[in-house]
């Protein structure tokens, strides 16, 4: 009798989980950012998030961009922590935080010479 229970529960379980429903893949948040040549405020964000179809940044200063790969360029000098969410299609998400350090420095060339 406990034999056949077991099996039963087994049996619910298994088609229960079964519901030929495709697993949506983990979603990655991931990005890097370059800091343009000639601006050195402007910053590049290259989105390297896998799996992920909306995408919503936070500047650390307040502003933000839902874009794949936005351009932003900051007011000022200074230390940001820029986030990226990343959502999947069923609304699964992950979240990648870094911090941006920006520096005066109004050209490559001068540098205190």
């Amino acid at each position: 009798m406990r034999i056949i229970v077991i099996v039963l529960l087994v049996c619910t379980i298994i088609s229960c989980n079964d519901k030929g429903e495709e697993i949506e893949p983990q979603v990655i948040a991931d990005f890097i950012m370059q800091i343009d040549e000639i601006n050195y405020h402007r910053v590049h964000f290259l989105n390297k998030s896998e799996n992920a179809i909306v995408y919503f940044w936070d500047f650390g200063n307040g502003d933000s961009s839902n874009l794949e790969n936005p351009s932003y360029t900051y007011a000022s000098a200074g230390y940001y922590d820029v986030t990226l969410t990343a959502y999947g299609a069923s609304g699964s998400e992950d979240l990648m935080t870094q911090t941006l350090v920006l520096c005066d420095i109004t050209s490559p060339l001068n540098l205190g010479h």
